[in-house]
């Protein structure tokens, strides 16, 4: 049953309702006056009855698009993380890869709390790669070691 359902036979109630009503005022036996009443409250119990039919609707479909919302937010999360997987880096670290291009890794402490970071290169011969989110370093690249110093093209005082 939807809204417009309800409301048809809500106005067809009260329609019924104020006949009744009409009648009741009208110079008519007490004990049909007696039985006009009865209607007249069943009539008012079922209107009330509409009503809460009526709210639990409106309720129902709030929460119906809600859940729809919430679905769709899911299902966008997974298409986009299943772009990525879990891999070991040259590093030594454990960080999501993306499979297409441009190249370039993901926080796993972001994507497990459904936030998607991509890790930026700090450029050091570390190797690391920072998280701009939550600040955790991954070592993505080998350490390398630094360039040896040249002391024969320097000037001492």
């Amino acid at each position: 049953m939807d809204l417009s359902s309800i409301m048809v036979a809500y106005n067809g109630i009260k329609f019924a309702k104020e006949s009744l009503s009409t009648l009741i005022q009208g110079k008519i036996e007490i004990e049909s006056r007696e039985k006009v009443t009865a209607a007249l409250d069943n009539l008012g119990k079922a209107q009330d009855t509409l009503f809460e039919m009526r709210d639990e609707l409106f309720s129902l479909q709030t929460e119906n698009n809600k859940l729809k919302q919430e679905l769709e937010k899911q299902n966008n999360w997974t298409e986009r993380i299943n772009s990525y997987e879990l891999t070991k880096t040259d590093g030594g670290a454990v960080v999501y890869k993306f499979k297409g291009q441009p190249d370039h890794f993901a926080c796993p402490s972001c994507i497990n709390g459904h936030k998607l970071e991509i890790l930026q290169d700090n450029r050091t011969m570390s190797g690391k790669f920072r998280c701009v989110s939550c600040q955790a370093e991954y070592p993505i690249k080998p350490l390398q070691n630094p360039p040896p110093i040249n002391y024969n093209n320097r000037r001492f005082p």
